[in-house]
């Protein structure tokens, strides 16, 4: 018959056990999580590596460390250990290690035993410690930024430059650009930046949920600090972004108000539109005289929607994402009509390129010789949303970065 543990017994294994709070390790989890890769693509991309003082991913593009003491030593499979954890019922858990294997208990009921890899394998960023001094400012404004410009940026990797999002000090002040082409987003940052770089979108997107508020740009990463000391790093991008970008923005047109509401028209003749990608989700804005005409096709059908406005100007047409463009209506009552379509708010520029609407007519001989009005079909040429065109056309270089005044 075997014998039960004493108390002292099992009093002396506790103390020898790492006791964590459950939500504080599942936040660590979640902060390093964009750093791990759906495949295998380079050793343990796809595991959780715990160091003695943090977890760290690393998928040789995205590298993500987070200060974390969970008495771990090794590599464990991603999915399956954040699944673990966030099931567990109780606030603390018991972490004890033995060679290659990980305990995780509650001290009492409960035990689950996980196998670790050993691995030499070190974060490939490596970046340097939170006190160094080679850390830079990163303007307060920054995660908005990079957030907001992320639906303007290019999807086409054979331009990788524009799929970027350009940070750039231009003489006393500093801009976020973003553009795909036919679209383009100059959001205003509130500081000065001390070095330029280009921050992928991909990448971007994420910032919102870091904050960070302290940069550094080596030769092959760039890292990114917040205060909790959760540094995301990634790869370096080689390459200048187009200087032709600052007359993207140069639109001399007339300026119509939108009433209060297209936010709402915009929202309803959404509806029925429906793509694989949802960026590639776009409706048709028509500008004609005194009138705003906003449609939406998709498989089931369309909806039409026109509203009054003080418009003199030509027949523009112009497709866009919906969500997007509502979003942008949120912050704005004016738009600039020239070359493209201006919106101003007060901390960002947004452009996107118009197309004009022609009709061309085609007759249709029946039986009585009449026209089949109905063969009359209105062709848009319409806004390439892949980004797979130049940013500006050749025809029309800018020759300083400055924005023109």
């Amino acid at each position: 018959m075997a014998k039960r543990k004493t108390a002292t017994t099992q009093q002396k294994e506790t103390e020898t056990k790492n006791k964590i709070n459950r939500k504080h390790l599942l936040d660590a989890l979640v902060k390093v999580r964009p750093g791990i890769a759906n495949k295998e693509v380079v050793e343990n991309s796809t595991h959780f590596n715990f160091s003695p003082d943090r977890i760290w991913t690393d998928n040789d593009e995205i590298s993500v460390a987070q200060k974390f003491n969970s008495g771990i030593t090794g590599s464990i499979k991603a999915q399956e250990f954040y699944d673990l954890i966030a099931k567990l019922p109780f606030d603390e858990v018991f972490i004890d290690q033995k060679e290659d294997k990980v305990f995780i208990s509650d001290n009492n009921r409960f035990e689950a035993i996980i196998k670790t890899i050993q691995t030499t394998r070190q974060q490939g960023a490596n970046p340097p410690e939170s006190n160094s001094k080679k850390w830079m400012k990163l303007p307060s404004n920054f995660s908005k930024a990079a957030t907001f410009c992320v639906f303007s940026a290019s999807k086409n990797i054979t331009k990788p430059e524009l799929t970027c999002i350009f940070f750039v000090q231009d003489d006393d002040k500093a801009f976020a650009i973003s553009c795909d082409g036919y679209r383009g987003t100059m959001f205003y940052l509130n500081d000065n930046i001390a070095k330029d770089f280009l921050l992928p979108a991909n990448v971007a997107k994420h910032m919102k949920t870091y904050n960070p508020t302290k940069y550094i740009v080596e030769d092959a990463w760039m890292h990114f600090m917040n205060n909790e000391n959760t540094v995301i790093s990634c790869r370096v991008l080689g390459g200048e972004y187009p200087e032709q970008i600052w007359g993207f923005f140069d639109v001399d047109g007339d300026q119509v108000a939108l009433p209060q509401g297209t936010g709402d028209v915009i929202r309803r003749v959404e509806t029925l539109v429906t793509e694989e990608f949802d960026q590639d989700r776009a409706i048709e804005m028509v500008f004609s005289k005194d009138k705003l005409t906003c449609i939406g096709k998709g498989p089931l059908g369309s909806v039409t929607e026109k509203i009054e406005i003080d418009y003199k100007g030509k027949e523009n047409s112009i497709k866009v994402h919906p969500t997007l463009l509502a979003d942008i209506l949120k912050h704005l009552s004016t738009v600039q009509l020239g070359e493209r379509l201006k919106f101003c708010a007060e901390d960002f520029e947004h452009c996107v390129c118009l197309f004009e609407s022609t009709e061309e007519e085609t007759e249709e001989t029946v039986e009585d010789e009449v026209v089949d009005e109905s063969s009359v079909e209105e062709e848009v040429e319409t806004v390439d949303m892949s980004g797979e065109e130049e940013v500006i056309e050749e025809e029309k270089p800018v020759t300083t970065r400055r924005r023109k005044k």
